[in-house]
């Protein structure tokens, strides 16, 4: 029990996450409906909750790589908009190319309208003959 006495919770982080998630959330929804995506409340529910599930994880990802407050928000608002599959296609893409993994496709997947990333993005990666291997 004495280390949860040194413990401190940021409540304002706490408050800007569940915000940053409320928006991508609402953005879905607006974003579904409006694209007539939806064809009931369920529907659209679902396509909300992943809409808020990606914005939470672009603000993180906006947090970790030091983008403004304001920045973060557009982001995660643009992300809920676009929806989960749209924002989930173009993170995956933006892993692959900055850390040089490769996701295995599912084969339910179809081609997205995903954007390509920039070549400023993107990594060069070694042929495995000349990786160093470790000694």
């Amino acid at each position: 029990m004495a280390g949860r006495a040194n413990m401190k919770i940021d409540f304002d982080e706490w408050y800007a996450g569940i915000a940053q998630a409320a928006l991508a959330f609402f953005g879905g929804l607006i974003g579904a409906l409006m694209r007539r995506e939806v064809s009931s409340w369920q529907t659209a529910l679902l396509a909300a909750c992943g809409a808020g599930f990606v914005g939470f994880l672009v603000a993180k990802f906006c947090r970790a790589t030091g983008v403004s407050e304001d920045l973060t928000y557009a982001f995660v608002g643009v992300s809920g908009w676009l929806g989960a599959a749209r924002t989930i296609d173009y993170l995956e893409k933006l892993i692959e190319a900055r850390l040089g993994a490769r996701f295995p496709r599912r084969t339910t997947d179809t081609p997205s309208n995903t954007p390509a990333l920039p070549d400023s993005a993107k990594v060069e990666t070694l042929p495995d003959d000349k990786k160093e291997t470790p000694q």
